[in-house]
């Protein structure tokens, strides 16, 4: 979800950045250039900056994430920590629903639409 999500908003302009899981992940990213989702390689554009670790954010920047419901928790509380003190705004995309303790410690607003 996350690269379709990348590739979309990189098609609209713009520098987007995609945090991996690991320097081996963002290693391997960064060399092919592409990504296989559903048995369809995905080509990262140019402007697509790939990154091992959570990159600065810019004052009133946009920061888009996407995960697993099981690793919401700890990526907000890892998001959180590193954007401390910064304005800006962040949009959580996750496939599965975040836990009820997980929506009420972040104040998580859900919003489902099945396709």
């Amino acid at each position: 979800m996350g690269i379709i999500l990348t590739s979309l908003l990189a098609s609209k302009g713009g520098t987007v950045n995609i945090v991996c899981h690991d320097a081996e992940e963002a290693a391997r990213l960064e060399r092919d250039r592409q990504v296989t989702v559903l048995n369809q390689k995905v080509a990262l554009p140019d402007n697509v900056k790939i990154h091992a670790s959570i990159p600065e954010m810019e004052e009133d920047s946009i920061l888009t994430v996407a995960v697993s419901s099981r690793e919401l928790e700890d990526t907000v509380d890892r998001m959180v920590h590193a954007f401390s003190g910064h304005r800006g705004v962040i949009v959580l995309f996750t496939k599965g629903l975040p836990s009820h303790s997980a929506r009420r410690k972040f104040g998580v607003y859900t919003f489902c639409d099945y396709m």
